[in-house]
């Protein structure tokens, strides 16, 4: 056990997470563990700039884990995090590769419900509509769903106003 986390300490001082990735995969398959060091080595990877190997990292957990993962919804949530970061810093982005994270937040969404908990996903997807897709009317529409909710956080009600009265202009 001692060598492979040595393996993959270099690799991560190198930056080459990638690699540690493998390391790490490997070592959770062999201790049967709940996916804790890949997502650590995730938010570094996601941290350092490196949004491909996060995401990898992230789907890794969300497909071998399942649900019952303490790491689960939040591996979904920062892949969708991760890949919005990533279109928006690639100025090639193509529009397959926006419809393929507008289908991740939707099935996000399809898993966990349009609730006050998912509220701050929703507000994202509403602005992903409006910024990247060009979409004004899905934008409203999503906007006024997140406004009509019940119980939801102030802050989160005032920024999607925010954004719908940017939108209706």
């Amino acid at each position: 056990e001692s060598f492979p986390e040595l393996l993959a300490w270099v690799f991560i001082n190198r930056s080459d997470f990638a690699s540690a990735l493998v390391q790490y995969r490997a070592l959770d398959r062999r201790l049967g563990e709940n996916g804790e060091r890949v997502f650590r080595l995730a938010q570094t990877a996601e941290n350092e700039g490196d949004l491909n190997t996060a995401i990898e990292a992230y789907n890794y957990i969300t497909d071998n884990k399942g649900i019952d993962s303490p790491y689960y919804i939040s591996s979904k949530q920062n892949a969708l995090n991760a890949m919005r970061r990533r279109i928006n810093l690639n100025p090639d982005a193509t529009r397959d590769m926006l419809l393929e994270l507008e289908k991740e937040y939707l099935s996000f969404l399809d898993e966990f419900g349009r609730n006050t908990r998912t509220a701050p996903l929703l507000s994202e997807l509403g602005r992903f509509y409006a910024l990247h897709l060009n979409d004004i009317d899905k934008a409203i529409e999503t906007l006024n769903e997140l406004i009509a909710m019940p119980g939801l956080n102030r802050y989160i009600e005032a920024q999607a106003k925010l954004d719908l009265g940017d939108y209706y202009l």
